[in-house]
């Protein structure tokens, strides 16, 4: 399975009367067209392989990676819907979002542009129209979608450490599709208990041929695992300060709603290399007992926090708490004029289990005196989803850029 994209860096040039933020740009490819059927406006085969995959934290992606494979006497065409029931939109009993809170696509050459939420033609469905680039000619050509869900998967009573996830069982497409592989995985240590007539529950594989157009069924599987955990990321701000004096302060707040089947007690999150004097404190400023565990190559730096007893993550009541830590200057700021320098730091840290942020807030203090004199061109995939605001004032200037789902 494809992971989702790597975490975006925050890029900062600055003097101390000069600064310059930059972030990564995503790669540009020029768009070509791909060759289908001429008289029939389709492609005269199209595959599929359908992966539903659930992670740690209850984030659950749906990637399609689909092989079109034109015939002779062949039009064009440049664009490609694929999607789901309108039932995966929003549960209209609870009212609760279903619809994917994210979504991105890629083929040999790079990102594909995507506009998601987007009805595919017929009442009842709706999807995402990805842009193509392929090579054109008669060749079969393959690209991926990535579909990021939240709230498929809920505990499954009678125990504390079942859950169930339901899912699109087919991808909905205005085409048929001569062969769908249907793969089901679980997250890592989960047993399957029991599972869609369909599937066999082993393996949780599946070939469905002669797949019609516009495909509407559901999937479901149970499975067993004591330590899943399921977060909801409301909020998440984080404030970095760099001073004259030549340190880095961060302040990170989290606006957690625990959605598993138990209280929890503590929590390991991920911080970044370097981190000292490390703190942290609940909704009310009362002391909180943190442990920092120091990475390495290959491990990364984590932080396990301990609520108190009578305090816990309760389950599903919204918690907050803030983690306080300090950064060496040396490992994310690197001079490169007279008085001019770069930070880069990613805007959060990836953690060990999924979650989908619904607002993410990364703020940038500077040096009294310091200035910004170019903003973040962030990556199109992100700038969809995001906005920035730039105050300045006599002494200081502070950028705050808010991500959302």
């Amino acid at each position: 399975m494809h992971n989702l994209k790597k975490t975006s860096v925050l890029t900062l040039l600055f003097t101390l009367y000069l600064i310059s933020l930059i972030a990564f740009t995503s790669s540009r490819v020029n768009a070509t067209t791909l060759y289908v059927a001429g008289s029939d406006p389709l492609p005269v085969d199209i595959q599929v392989n359908h992966f539903v995959e659930v992670r740690d934290g209850g984030v659950v992606l749906i990637n399609d990676t689909i092989t079109l494979s034109p015939g002779e006497n062949a039009s064009l065409i440049n664009n490609f819907l694929v999607g789901f029931p309108f039932e995966y939109r929003k549960d209209q009993a609870t009212k609760e979002r279903f619809y994917p809170d994210y979504c991105f696509a890629f083929d040999s050459q790079g990102e594909l542009k995507v506009l998601s939420d987007v009805g595919l033609g017929k009442l009842g469905f709706y999807g995402a129209n990805v842009t193509l680039h392929a090579p054109g000619g008669t060749q079969p050509y393959n690209f991926t979608v990535v579909f990021v869900f939240s709230n498929l998967v809920k505990t499954s009573p009678p125990t504390q450490t079942d859950w169930n996830v339901t899912f699109p069982m087919y991808p909905s497409m205005v085409q048929d599709v001569s062969s769908c592989l249907v793969k089901v995985f679980l997250p890592k240590n989960a047993n399957c208990t029991d599972a869609v007539a369909d599937f066999n529950q082993t393996s949780l594989v599946l070939t469905k041929t002669n797949l019609p157009s516009f495909t509407s069924e559901s999937g479901w599987v149970k499975f067993r695992k004591p330590t899943f955990q399921m977060l909801e990321a409301t909020e998440l701000t984080r404030k970095i300060t760099l001073d004259e004096w030549g340190r880095i302060f961060c302040s990170e707040s989290y606006s957690l709603i625990n959605r598993g089947a138990t209280d929890l007690t503590s929590l390991k999150i991920r911080v970044p290399e370097g981190t000292y004097d490390i703190s942290a404190q609940d909704e009310n400023g009362s002391s909180l007992t943190v442990s920092l565990q120091k990475g390495n190559v290959t491990v990364p730096t984590s932080a396990s926090i301990s609520f108190p007893t009578a305090a816990p993550l309760r389950k599903d009541v919204e918690s907050t708490f803030t983690v306080m830590y300090w950064l060496p200057w040396n490992n994310y700021v690197s001079q490169y004029g007279v008085r001019d320098y770069r930070l880069s730091l990613a805007f959060f840290e990836r953690q060990d289990f999924e979650w989908v942020i619904r607002k993410l807030t990364t703020t940038i203090i500077l040096p009294e005196g310091a200035s910004f004199t170019q903003l973040p061109d962030l990556p199109e995939n992100l700038r969809l989803n995001a906005d920035s605001l730039l105050q300045k004032n006599v002494f200081q200037e502070v950028l705050t850029i808010n991500f959302h789902n």
